[in-house]
C-alpha cells in the first residue's frame, strides 16, 4: 500500500486514467490534482475551482481531464501534460454536480442543481444540445452515457419528490424515453450491453429500466435504507447495490432475485463496484474502510484500512491490478488488488 498526501481537505472524487498509470482527485476546497502512480507518486496541481469539486473524469486518451464544481458553477477541462486549464465552461448558472467525457473524448456532458443539462464540444465549449429536467439535490442524482455514447440519461433528485428519468439521443438531441415518476436517485448506470439502465433510489429500492422505452422492468427490494450505488457486472447479468443499511447486495438481472447479501461495514456503504473480471466486489464506506469481497465464496477477502475519514471513493484501475481509495482525510491510497498490503 502507498499513501499519497497533498490535499488539505476532503477528497470527494477520484478516477483512474484508462491506462491505469494516472489518478485524478478533486477536493472540498476546489483543488484539482493528478497523481503519477509510477515511481515517486508525484502529484501535479492542475489548478483550482472556486470551491468543492464533486467530479473528476479523464478523457479516453488521458491527455485531458474534466472537473465539475459545486461552488463556482463551472466545468473545466485541463491539459494534463501541460498542467493547465484549457477551457472554462460557464454555461451553468447553478452549482454543477457531474461532468463526464463521451467515449470518444469529443463531447462533455454536465448537469447542475437547477436541472440544466448540457452536451458540449470538449475542444471549444460550444453547446451541442441543451436539455432540461427537474432539479438535483446536493451530490445526488444520476448522469450517464450509454456504452458507446449513443444515449445519455439523467435522473433528477429533489427532496420529497417523485420525478421522471429521461433518456436522450446524444447525436440529435431527441428525447427517446421518459420513465414514470419515481423516488429520488442517488446514482444511475447503463448496462454494458446497452439494454438497460439501473437507478439507486431513496425509497430503499433499486430499479431496472428498459433503455429503449423507459419501461420499469424490475424492482430490487431488500435494503432497509437508501440505496447509494448501483453497478452492473461486466456481462450485464448481475446488479450490485450498496446501501446506507451497511450492506451490499447482488441481484439476478433477469429475474430480480437477490443472490446474496454481504455484511461487514460499520457505517453507510457509499459505493460498490465489480472488478473488471466480475469475480470480486469493492465497497467503500463512511466507516473509513474499503472491503474487497469474493463473489464465489461470498465473504470478505480483505479490509483496506488506513484512512481516518469517510471513504467517498474506491475504484479499480481498468486492468484490475490496482485499487485507489480517497476520502475525508485528504489522502489517496493505492493498493495492489492481488495482494493489498495494509489490509486485514
Amino acid at each position: 500500500m502507498r499513501a499519497f498526501k497533498g490535499h488539505a481537505h476532503w477528497l470527494l472524487s477520484a478516477a483512474f486514467s484508462r491506462s491505469g498509470d494516472l489518478a485524478a482527485t478533486g477536493d472540498r476546497n476546489g483543488e484539482v490534482k493528478v497523481w503519477s502512480l509510477a515511481g515517486s507518486g508525484e502529484s501535479l496541481l492542475l489548478g483550482e475551482h472556486g470551491a468543492t469539486v464533486l467530479s473528476a473524469c479523464f478523457s479516453p486518451d488521458a491527455k485531458g481531464m474534466v472537473t465539475a464544481s459545486w461552488g463556482d458553477a463551472t466545468v473545466k477541462i485541463w491539459n494534463v501534460d501541460q498542467r493547465k486549464e484549457t477551457l472554462n465552461f460557464t454555461g451553468h448558472q447553478n452549482p454543477v454536480q457531474r461532468a463526464l467525457f463521451s467515449s470518444d473524448g469529443q463531447k462533455v456532458l454536465s448537469a447542475s442543481q437547477d436541472g440544466e443539462v448540457f452536451l458540449w464540444r470538449a475542444d471549444t465549449g460550444k453547446i451541442i444540445h441543451e436539455f432540461k429536467c427537474e432539479a438535483m439535490r446536493g451530490d445526488y442524482g444520476g448522469l450517464a452515457f450509454s456504452h458507446g455514447g449513443a444515449r445519455l440519461a439523467v435522473a433528477p433528485c429533489a427532496d420529497q419528490s417523485v420525478l421522471p428519468i429521461r433518456v436522450w439521443n446524444a447525436n440529435d438531441g431527441a428525447l427517446l424515453a421518459t420513465t414514470p415518476p419515481t423516488s429520488g436517485s442517488c446514482g444511475l448506470t447503463f448496462s454494458p450491453d446497452g439494454r438497460y439502465f439501473a437507478t439507486a433510489n431513496w425509497d430503499w429500492v433499486a430499479r431496472l429500466w428498459d433503455a429503449q422505452t423507459g419501461e420499469q422492468l424490475r424492482m430490487f427490494k431488500g435494503h432497509s435504507n437508501w440505496v447509494r450505488s448501483v453497478a452492473f457486472s461486466p456481462d450485464s447479468r448481475r446488479l450490485l447495490t450498496g446501501s446506507e443499511d451497511r450492506t451490499i447486495r447482488l441481484w439476478d438481472v433477469a429475474t430480480g432475485q437477490e443472490l446474496f447479501s454481504l455484511s461487514g461495514h460499520k457505517d453507510h456503504v457509499l459505493s460498490a463496484q465489480f472488478s473488471p473480471t466480475g469475480n470480486r466486489i469493492l465497497s467503500a464506506s463512511r466507516d473509513s474502510t474499503a472491503i474487497l469481497w469474493d463473489t464465489i465464496y461470498r465473504r470478505p477477502l480483505l479490509t483496506l484500512k488506513g484512512h481516518s475519514g469517510p471513504l467517498y471513493s474506491a475504484v479499480y484501475s481498468p486492468d484490475g491490478q490496482l485499487i485507489a481509495t480517497a476520502g475525508g482525510d485528504g489522502t489517496v491510497r493505492l493498493w495492489e488488488a492481488a495482494n493489498p498490503a495494509g489490509g486485514d
